[in-house]
Parts: C-alpha cells; sequence; structure tokens
C-alpha cells in the first residue's frame, strides 16, 4: 500500500511541477498519498477464491444488488460497468425483485451521432406524443436514474428525453468541455428528435447546463427549471452554509484544477468498485434531512445504480463537470438570459446552500424562485413531479 501511494503520487506530481510552487508541489503529494489510501483502504483484504482467484471481501455485492462482485464476476458482467439486476448464485432473490419493482425501464435508450463524430447517448421515459421535457442530471448522475426515482415521480403526460452528458454512460467524452458546447450538444439532440419547443429541467450539477441553455437558444424553450443548482465559484457568498467538504473541493477545481481532477479520478475509482460505501460517505456532509433520504432503501438502491452507470467507463464525466461548473467562468452572461426560469432552493442544503439561489435568481431578469422550507439537497428525488408539472405549466 505505500508503495503504490508513492507511485500514484508521483504520477500526481509529474503533471502537477509546472503549475504549482514547491510548497504546493509537497501539499499535493501528500494529499495524493491519503487520496489513494482513502480510496483502496475497503478493499485492501485480499483472500484466496475458487484456489486460484482472488476476492476482495468488502467489493462483493452479495445481498445488496443481487450480484457477487468478485473476480470471477468481474470477468462476466465488465467490473461493474453495468449491474447486472438478475439472479446469481448466492444472490438473494428478495433484493433482485425489490431493484427491478423501482426500474422504469426506458421507452428508447440509444445513441446519435454528433457531427466531430461523438456519440450521444439518451433515454426516452413518458408519453412520445407529450410535452418534451429534457432532463440533466447531477454531478455524478446517468439517464438511467430517471427511471429509478421512487414514487412515480414521472409525470404520464409528459415525454422526458434524459441524456447522459459527456463521459457519463455511454456518451463519448469531450476533454476541456464547456457548459456552452454542452448547450450546442442538447440543440443537436433536439434537432435529431425533431424536436423544435422543449423545457428542461436541470438539477444539481445539471443546473450550470441548464442555464448555458437557456441564454444559447431561448426561443426554443417553453421554460427551464433549475433545482439545487451550484452557482458560478467566483460569485460573491456563494459558500455560505455550504458543507467543509463541498467548500474545499470547489475550490480546489478554481486554484488547482490538475489536483481537483486527480481527485475525482480516485473519487470515481471508488464508486466503481463499491457505489454504496460512497452513498455512506456523503452522508457525512448532508443534514439529518437528506440523511433520512439516503436511508431509504429504494433511493439507496437508485443512487448506486446510477452513480455505477455514470462512471461505467471512468471518471471523464465527472471530471469536466467539475471543471466545467466550478473550474472557470461560465462563459455567458447570467444577465442575458431571458428564457423563463424557474428555481427550487432547499433550505436546509449543505451541498448547494440557499446563498448560490440567491446569487443566481438576484442575476437572471426572468427568475422565479421558491424555498423549500424543511428540505435538504435531495429533496428533487421525492418531488420531481411536482418540478415537471410547474415546468410543463400544470403547476403553481
Amino acid at each position: 500500500m505505500p508503495v503504490l501511494s508513492l507511485v500514484v503520487a508521483a504520477v500526481l506530481l509529474y503533471f502537477l511541477l509546472k503549475e504549482l510552487t514547491i510548497v504546493q508541489v509537497w501539499a499535493s503529494a501528500v494529499f495524493g498519498m491519503v487520496l489513494v489510501s482513502l480510496a483502496l483502504a475497503p478493499f485492501s483484504r485480499v483472500y484466496a477464491h475458487g484456489g486460484r482467484r482472488l476476492v476482495h471481501e468488502k467489493r462483493c455485492f452479495k445481498n445488496r444488488l443481487g450480484t457477487v462482485n468478485c473476480l470471477e464476476c468481474l470477468g462476466r458482467i465488465g467490473f461493474v460497468r453495468t449491474f447486472h439486476i438478475g439472479p446469481h448464485r448466492g444472490s438473494r432473490s428478495d433484493d433482485v425483485a425489490q431493484s427491478v419493482a423501482v426500474m422504469n425501464v426506458p421507452r428508447i435508450d440509444t445513441q446519435i451521432n454528433l457531427a466531430d463524430r461523438r456519440r450521444l447517448a439518451y433515454a426516452e421515459y413518458g408519453d412520445a406524443a407529450g410535452v418534451p421535457v429534457f432532463v440533466f442530471h447531477g454531478l455524478p448522475g446517468s439517464r438511467l436514474g430517471w427511471g429509478m426515482l421512487p414514487e412515480a415521480s414521472l409525470p404520464a403526460a409528459a415525454r422526458i428525453i434524459a441524456p447522459d452528458r459527456p463521459g457519463y454512460g455511454r456518451s463519448d467524452p469531450s476533454p476541456g468541455r464547456t457548459l456552452l458546447g454542452w448547450a450546442g450538444d442538447v440543440e443537436a439532440l433536439a434537432d435529431s428528435l425533431q424536436i423544435s419547443r422543449f423545457a428542461i429541467v436541470g438539477v444539481s450539477g445539471g443546473g450550470p447546463g441548464a442555464l448555458a441553455c437557456a441564454w444559447k437558444m431561448p426561443e426554443r424553450l417553453t421554460r427551464v427549471g433549475i433545482v439545487s443548482s451550484p452557482a458560478p465559484t467566483d460569485a460573491p457568498g456563494v459558500f455560505e452554509g455550504m458543507s467543509v467538504t463541498n467548500r474545499f473541493f470547489m475550490k480546489l477545481a478554481w486554484h488547482l484544477p490538475s489536483l481537483s481532477s486527480a481527485n475525482i479520478w480516485f473519487l470515481a475509482a471508488l464508486i466503481r468498485r463499491n457505489p454504496r460505501r460512497y452513498i455512506e460517505t456523503m452522508k457525512r456532509k448532508m443534514h439529518d434531512v437528506d440523511i433520512a433520504v439516503l436511508d431509504r432503501p429504494e433511493v439507496e438502491r437508485m443512487l448506486a445504480m446510477d452513480f455505477a452507470e455514470a462512471v461505467r467507463n471512468g471518471a471523464a464525466g465527472m471530471v469536466d463537470d467539475m471543471a466545467a461548473n466550478h473550474g472557470r467562468p461560465w462563459g455567458f452572461a447570467l444577465e442575458q438570459i431571458r428564457s423563463d426560469v424557474l428555481m427550487w432552493w432547499c433550505e436546509l442544503d449543505r451541498s448547494v446552500p440557499p446563498a448560490a439561489g440567491n446569487q443566481l435568481c438576484h442575476a437572471i431578469p426572468s427568475c422565479r424562485a421558491k424555498l423549500v422550507p424543511g428540505a435538504g439537497h435531495l429533496w428533487v428525488l421525492l418531488h420531481l413531479r411536482e418540478v415537471m408539472d410547474a415546468v410543463r405549466g400544470d403547476g403553481k
């Protein structure tokens, strides 16, 4: 373990030497070793398995998602690139049944080819003849998470189009992408589907991209809904009420982008190996109201599956999201947004506190905001239908 930590730290230093002072280099080395230790510690106990194979005791998903994640299974299911929702020797059939029960299978799950030869994945839910609403997942997230939300969160009369941002799920990465670049991808997807006018809902890390769309193509948008979106990192007062963890990593993305990217790669490795352990770490920075939501079995199951799909091909999506959302200016003026924007902010949200919403709403002329009392960052998982109805014009 110490040798591996030193190797990774050396690689990290190689990429940082050109932009850091000697003090920052030493700090980065120490930080890199700590990250590796934290990421790999849960998987350090190795045992003989089947005489020749090895298994990490805590890597197995037995009694969790209906699969056994040992090396034998890794070869079969592609190292947690896609969760195998089905019977497996030694698994609990009731867990499998519950996993299947909470899934709303997409009506369409496919890809389009963009002008630069990248593939953009998207899924569709709901009524093909309904009002089109594009939904943007958080950081991390994927197109499939919307179909696993509890309590019938998707309105029946809407056509829900859920794309994977570049680097997530089945979408090809677009290194160095910008928020306006993402808006261009959304426009290309709408053109491919022959949709001239549509609404957008951006949740958490999907919010900045939704606002980029509102700036870039107001003539095509009927309304934009934003839920718990971060504000530009350099805006005044945006860290007020934010957890120490989130504040640290957002500032890291702004001041030391290379180190931030390295951290995201380690984080994605943790999610790939055991998404449920990552969910447990989320609780350390959240209010009790969010912890109560995470403790719901159907929510934990949904997030574990969604996060695993998000990083099925690595950390590229998370790295570029962190850079675009938090590591540089957004590239457009919020004051120039002319689309109709609805915003929801939650009183007890420590991930993206109401201060961020205040900054956005004060800057956007057409913004109407709602502060949800007594709620946290995960409020939208149980109230997405309320947001959808408002964005479609069915709610107040």
